[in-house]
């Protein structure tokens, strides 16, 4: 079964999450739950929610690093297949080191 490294993901589709082992960086999860609640994002209850039901599990990574940044650091094209993102400046920069990805809007 493939493996799927998340990043921000609005709008992901919840057969995704089941057709897919799905994972998300520690840091990613800090931005997007952390960061998100206090601003009020509803990805952030969305995000939450995917993780305490089984859906997403959370990947421990080096701290000190932003989530995009984490996940240039960390993928690993043998164990992820790749990454699902909304984020415009992670596509481009992901494009540009020919790292696989499926966009989400």
């Amino acid at each position: 079964m493939p493996w799927l490294e998340l990043s921000f993901i609005v709008g992901i589709k919840e057969r995704v999450l089941h057709c897919l082992d799905t994972f998300i960086l520690e840091s990613v999860r800090q931005e997007v739950i952390e960061g998100g609640l206090e601003k009020g994002c509803e990805d952030a209850i969305i995000v939450k929610n995917d993780i305490a039901k089984g859906k997403l599990k959370t990947v421990e990574n080096q701290t000190g690093v932003s989530g995009d940044e984490a996940i240039m650091k960390n993928f690993n094209r043998t164990k992820y297949d790749f990454v699902g993102t909304d984020d415009k400046r992670l596509i481009k920069r992901l494009m540009m080191m020919n790292i696989k990805l499926y966009v989400f809007f």
